[in-house]
């Protein structure tokens, strides 16, 4: 009996350390295969990123290549607008420069027009006055008398064609002829009359 009671007590520290031994054992293969999933999904996870991240540096890539291209384009573009606002810059300094001529020259031609237009309203409103007096005269006088009266209130441009009717061959001397008279001085007034509308139009 004592004996089996020694086996008794050899073979129980065996088995605890057997079973003991076998729990690792299980354990083991647990956490292993527990670290092999870990594993397989972080390998997942890493091949996951890596294809997103190539996805995207290659995206980043192109876009740089078309930037690239963009601001080589928007280069290009700018040199091509400077040229164009030196060009422009020089065409409105052109133009100006011109308008301050054109402008210069058209206050000139308006004040030559104006000047013009007076000379041949107070020309065509003399000769009315004229054309009035002589109506109310009955007496004879040259007629040169009185064209040469009359060239004293014109202007010299205008003057110097009525004395060009006092030169005409005077008719009968120093009598008054009237008619004569008049009728020069109504066609020279319908002349300044039709120079003046003409001289409108164009200014116009």
């Amino acid at each position: 009996m004592p004996v089996l009671a020694l086996d008794a007590s050899l073979e129980s520290p065996v088995s605890k350390v057997v079973q003991m031994l076998g729990a690792m054992s299980e354990k083991g293969k647990a956490e292993l295969q527990e670290e092999k999933v870990q594993h397989a999904r972080y390998a997942q996870w890493c091949e996951s990123t890596s294809k997103e991240k190539t996805t995207a540096i290659q995206a980043a890539a192109d876009k740089a290549e078309v930037l690239a291209a963009d601001i080589s384009k928007a280069q290009t573009d700018a040199e091509v607008l400077a040229k164009e606002i030196e060009e422009g810059s020089a065409e409105v300094e052109k133009l100006s420069s011109e308008q301050a001529k054109a402008i210069q020259v058209r206050e000139e031609e308006a004040g030559t027009y104006a000047a013009e237009l007076k000379d041949y309203t107070e020309s065509v409103s003399a000769i009315g006055r004229a054309l009035e007096t002589l109506g109310k005269q009955d007496y004879s006088r040259p007629q040169a008398e009185a064209l040469l009266q009359l060239a004293s209130s014109l202007s010299a441009s205008k003057a110097e064609q009525v004395r060009a009717l006092a030169e005409k061959p005077k008719v009968a001397g120093y009598e008054f002829q009237s008619s004569n008279v008049t009728n020069m001085l109504k066609d020279l007034q319908t002349k300044f009359v039709e120079e003046k509308r003409a001289l409108e139009k164009a200014e116009m």
